[in-house]
């Protein structure tokens, strides 16, 4: 396909490696001449001489700074004219963002968001004077499904996003179109950066952050950065006039941001040995959903989300005795799936709902009442008189474990976000709050148990509590992390756990992996003596049809 550009001129910026490289080279292939730029001289020149040697165009590269007026000069002043602009100036480095100080910010803005703006506003007149003009930037899949340790690129990037949005379509009547490029996970030094500092963040190895990264691409691979480059052909084609002010992710299908949702149509077939197929009647939306979309726990795609959900057995497969068509049933387990009006799934994951229980509250009770069992119950035993400290304790979470508490006998001091969800968590039987942006989380405990601190932590929220939950637990007491919701917590060492403490990482699937302890667990949460002695409510939130359109 001849894609019209050959003896147009265009700009691109980074190109000496990477993503830039294969943008140029792509561009090149099809006749374009080249003015690229880059930092550094030397791999700028070599670059400069692969690609002419190859593709026969002129190609002049320019050593400079682009992001500094001088070095936008340079570059702009060797090209005889811009027919097509691509900015690539390269991401900010990644971390932790209480770190970032102001001048990080303002570099990460100079580079990623200010310099492709001022270049734009060199280059889109005369685009529009001679009626032609295409102008790609590349960005980040960040954008659509921002990572934790790109804080500095998620914010200026989508400055970025935001300014082409509204230009792009006040220059396509003039036949001059703006798009964005967002690239997944390419190989490119970037992108090994990025892989090892969540390595380093999840203490695994690069291998295996590696590896659960590849899980999450149904492609099976990382990207080449020369495919990612007959992408950004074809936007400055002559034929992608109609295409303007787009946002294109190249990612392999990975996960990402919620568009990367679809409702579609699947066939059920019959369900095999050991596996029950359920009709919902009502499913459960959950925190832990959402890091199943964005990959953070990866698995093989495509693929449902969604871990909890009630409805009726319309069948069963071979060997399975514990539940029969009919059976009014719940469950909240792996595989993800439950996003669905029929699935089919491991039987051993149901249980029975008393007639008592309707499927609504069975749907928003499962998960998050299992959780608060396996807290209360098995892996730190509360007793009467107790007093603990509670994150999130207006959460679906939460809101259970205040009551459970409550009915246990056991004081409870829970961080809260806001003033609304303070009164929340109060009214569900919260003892103590602390509005941890404005409190500080280890003065006020100590305040509140006179200096005695608490026996156990339990802690949803990840990196931003973790410290403080350490700081808040008595000698011998025990750290229970159960979430992330700000993040993963980073590798500690053993000596921060100063003052003999016990720390444990506990999940729902590890204590219902044993269907004898599934069943007993489902009892206890059942019980009479929970849901009308305790006065235990479950708050079922807002329903809505499963069907989005």
């Amino acid at each position: 396909m001849d894609l019209g550009i050959a003896g147009k001129w265009a700009l691109v910026c980074g190109a000496s490696k990477g993503l830039g490289y294969g943008c140029a080279l792509s561009l090149a292939r099809e006749g374009v001449n080249l003015v690229i730029n880059a930092r550094t001289p030397g791999p700028l020149a070599e670059a400069a001489q692969r690609i002419g040697d190859e593709s026969g165009v002129t190609v002049v590269a320019v050593a400079c700074d682009i992001t500094t007026p001088s070095g936008r000069d340079e570059a702009l002043s060797a090209c005889p004219q811009v027919d097509i602009l691509v900015t690539n100036a390269g991401g900010p480095p990644p971390g932790d963002f209480r770190t970032f100080t102001r001048d990080d910010w303002i570099r990460a803005l100079d580079a990623n968001m200010l310099t492709p703006i001022e270049l734009i506003k060199a280059t889109v007149d005369p685009m529009i004077e001679r009626r032609f003009g295409r102008i790609v930037n590349v960005t980040s899949g960040a954008v659509k499904a921002p990572l934790d340790v790109l804080g500095l690129s998620n914010g200026a990037r989508s400055g970025l996003t935001g300014f082409v949005a509204g230009l792009a379509r006040t220059t396509v009547a003039h036949n001059v179109t703006i798009n964005n490029l967002l690239p997944g996970f390419h190989a490119t030094d970037r992108v090994r950066s990025i892989i090892d500092a969540q390595a380093k963040a999840q203490g695994i190895s690069y291998e295996e952050a590696l590896r659960k990264r590849i899980v999450a691409i149904p492609a099976g691979r990382i990207g080449d950065p020369y495919e990612f480059g007959q992408a950004c052909a074809y936007l400055c084609s002559a034929q992608a006039g109609w295409i303007t002010g787009q946002n294109l992710l190249i990612d392999g299908g990975a996960t990402g941001g919620p568009e990367v949702m679809q409702y579609v149509d699947v066939e059920v077939g019959p369900p095999g040995p050991g596996e029950a197929q359920v009709r919902h009647h009502a499913i459960g939306l959950n925190f832990i959903d959402v890091y199943f979309r964005t990959g953070l726990y990866p698995q093989p795609l495509p693929g449902g989300i969604g871990l909890e959900g009630a409805g009726v057995v319309t069948a069963v497969g071979e060997g399975v005795t514990h539940v029969r068509p009919g059976d009014r049933v719940a469950y909240s387990d792996l595989p993800p799936g439950s996003y669905a009006e029929l699935r089919n799934l491991p039987a051993r994951s149901l249980v029975r709902l008393p007639r008592s229980i309707d499927f609504e509250t069975a749907a928003a009770m499962m998960l998050k009442g299992m959780t608060v069992q396996y807290l209360f119950r098995r892996t730190y035993r509360l007793r009467k008189g107790q007093t603990i400290l509670f994150h999130a304790a207006a959460g679906g979470v939460g809101l259970i474990a205040m009551q459970w508490a409550r009915a246990l006998g056991v004081t409870v001091i829970g961080t809260v976000g806001s003033e609304e969800k303070a009164a929340l968590a109060r009214r569900f039987g919260c003892d103590h709050t602390i509005l941890y942006k404005h409190e500080n989380i280890v003065e006020r405990v100590r305040e509140i148990t006179g200096g005695a601190m608490v026996p156990v932590v339990y802690d949803s929220v990840g990196k931003d509590t973790f410290q403080a939950s350490i700081d808040c637990l008595q000698p011998f007491g025990l750290m229970v992390s159960f979430g992330n919701a700000s993040g993963p917590v980073p590798p500690i060492a053993l000596t921060a756990l100063k003052g003999s403490l016990y720390i444990t990482r506990p999940t729902l699937m590890a204590h219902t992996a044993n269907r004898a302890t599934l069943e007993e667990m489902a009892a206890d949460l059942n019980a009479d003596r929970v849901h009308r002695s305790a006065g235990v409510e479950c708050e079922t939130g807002v329903g809505m049809p499963l069907d989005p359109l």
